[in-house]
């Protein structure tokens, strides 16, 4: 590195983990959080007005970039971006491709459920059902109709429980929905925002 730019702090990893749960909320002892074998280094570029490090990590977009920016002083600031070293963004088209769900327990001892990365095009009309440790069946579903030269991507999701819709939303982009079902805290993501 040069002097205009030094090498990263040592361990800086391990605290660029801890900020990325930080900022999305994971539970780091979630065996589905991000780990630090998903961290990549990919370089040194722009960000903002200086330059920083970049890691490249797996994201509902496709890809996500972290960021250490190394002040003068040795001090430094951690952050995340939305392009990554070499300017390089994510197709707003292709977070569209698949609806993730994450399920959150809500008291200690309670059983798991696995996350869902489902892609939209495979989805039938009844969704994908879940068995939720009460018996309870809930399905999930997306639809996404790409942009028109006029208007973004009409995105719509889902939640049913048999022929009932328990929940419904439509949008022109991306949605974020924290929500409860079953006794669970569910997250579920179709698309990117401010968020991704």
């Amino acid at each position: 590195m040069t002097q205009d730019h030094p090498a990263p702090p040592t361990g800086v990893e391990k605290e660029l983990l801890e900020y990325l749960h930080l900022e999305f909320g994971e539970d780091p002892e979630d065996p589905d959080a991000l780990q630090a074998a998903d961290l990549k280094y990919v370089g040194v570029g722009k960000d903002g007005e200086g330059l920083a490090h970049f890691w490249e990590y797996p994201s509902g977009s496709g890809k996500g970039w972290a960021t250490v920016c190394v002040m003068s002083d040795g001090g430094y600031s951690l952050s995340t971006s939305p392009e990554g070293p070499d300017g390089e963004i994510n197709d707003p088209l292709v977070a569209l491709r698949t609806l993730i769900v994450d399920f959150g327990t809500r008291s200690e001892g309670q059983q798991r459920i696995k996350p869902l990365r489902l892609a939209v095009s495979e989805l039938g009309g009844e969704g994908f059902p879940v068995t939720f440790p009460t018996g309870e069946v809930i399905s999930f579903y997306a639809e996404v109709y790409p942009p028109s030269a006029t208007s973004g991507p009409d995105v719509s999701v889902h939640i049913l429980q048999g022929d009932e819709v328990l929940f419904t939303v439509r949008c022109t982009s991306g949605v974020l929905i924290s929500l409860q079902l079953a006794g669970y805290d569910c997250l579920m993501q179709l698309g990117t925002g401010p968020w991704g």
